[in-house]
């Protein structure tokens, strides 16, 4: 394990969003740690796969469409999916646009000529 201090969230905060909740009475010392460590873990894990997924689709843009496909069609998410899919913005998220070939060839077009007129 990392040491305490090199966690990307803070442990107090956790521990209070943790016992925020009623039923909750202490907590070990060790729980907001390990908390944080899986919530790392979590984000990764999405975080590439959806990289993965744009890479795939010829996309050099992460967007939100993507980490919904994710969330979507991949069976490690699926304990969030019925949550996550609730939010209207993962379900607003429209695939990336590509460019069109006429404006590729338009650039490349432009490109060439200002290459050959230096």
């Amino acid at each position: 394990m990392k040491n305490k201090n090199n966690l990307s969230f803070p442990p107090n905060r956790i521990k209070k969003i943790v016992q925020s909740n009623q039923d909750i009475g202490k907590l070990s010392s060790s729980t907001p740690y390990l908390i944080c460590k899986i919530t790392e873990e979590f984000i990764q894990k999405l975080t590439l796969l959806s990289s993965d997924l744009a890479v795939q689709q010829g996309d050099s843009k992460l967007t939100l469409w993507h980490i919904a496909q994710v969330i979507e069609n991949d069976k490690m998410f699926e304990a969030i999916r019925t949550k996550c899919l609730q939010n209207p913005m993962l379900v607003a998220a429209e695939p990336p646009k590509k460019p069109s070939i006429k404006k590729r060839k338009k650039k490349e077009e432009t490109h060439e000529e200002e290459q050959e007129s230096d």
